[in-house]
């Protein structure tokens, strides 16, 4: 009888050596949401985990807005495709098997199909990493600008310097009722305000940009120039990932901005 046994345990463990079993054990992981909190790849792609069944992503063209499963060890992504000979919306799960999950960085290996039962495919890993954790240091900080060119013609040229002064010159020229110029609006950033902005720009990773971008079609050339300490950095072009993206939008609001006192226009 014993004998027995051990001749069926011993086939048992040779059978689950021979034949993998496909997520038998597999750990069961829970994305714990964190909303506010956006993780950047060292390709700058973004995630934020909104909800249990909510993402906010930029992998492989997702919708930025994403509903999401997970299963086991692996999380699906739902995309909707339109077929090119028809409106007709598609839908699939496209799979990354979560590699690590921590409060500061997630892991995961694209272009894994475990839901179809399919063998792995050869994806590279993604290292997503909290962007509170990657700001640059901006300490010397001396100046930066910002010149955008819109495909609808509007011009901007934007800057703050090291003493939180804002200067903001707009084409086609803005006239008063009297018909006077007021293309150029100067104003000083409160103190509060500026190192709002400093961290903002900290966050921006904008030095990891090269220097010259691509475009996308009726997508406006956004050129920056940054000083720090004895280094001036440029980098000319359209395409803005979601960190450069916020800069951006921070710095094209700064005419409508409360943090900016003591404003005045002049031509």
């Amino acid at each position: 009888m014993k004998m027995k046994i051990k001749n069926h345990l011993f086939i048992t463990f040779a059978c689950l050596t021979l034949f993998p079993f496909n997520g038998l054990w597999a750990q069961q992981i829970r994305l714990v949401p964190q909303p506010g909190k956006i993780f950047i790849s060292k390709t700058m792609e973004d995630l934020e985990i909104l909800s249990d069944s909510i993402l906010v992503t930029s992998i492989q063209n997702h919708d930025h807005h994403s509903i999401y499963k997970v299963k086991n060890d692996a999380l699906f992504i739902k995309q909707h495709h339109i077929s090119k000979s028809s409106t007709r919306y598609s839908v699939e799960y496209l799979g990354y098997k979560i590699l690590n999950f921590k409060t500061d960085t997630i892991i995961l290996k694209s272009d894994y199909r475990a839901e179809s039962n399919l063998p792995q495919g050869p994806g590279d890993s993604l290292v997503f990493v909290s962007l509170d954790k990657l700001k640059q240091p901006v300490n010397n900080f001396r100046y930066i600008k910002l010149s955008f060119n819109s495909s609808f013609g509007s011009v901007a040229d934007i800057s703050v310097d090291s003493t939180g002064k804002v200067s903001y010159l707009t084409f086609p020229e803005i006239k008063d009722e009297n018909g006077k110029i007021l293309a150029l609006t100067i104003g000083y950033l409160s103190d509060n305000e500026y190192a709002n902005f400093k961290n903002v720009l900290s966050k921006s990773l904008i030095m990891n940009l090269p220097e010259l971008r691509g475009c996308d079609m009726d997508d406006g050339e956004k050129d920056f120039e940054v000083s720090i300490g004895n280094k001036i950095f440029i980098t000319k072009g359209c395409v803005l990932h979601y960190p450069q993206g916020l800069l951006f939008k921070y710095l094209y609001g700064l005419d409508k901005n409360e943090g900016v006192k003591n404003k005045h226009t002049g031509k």
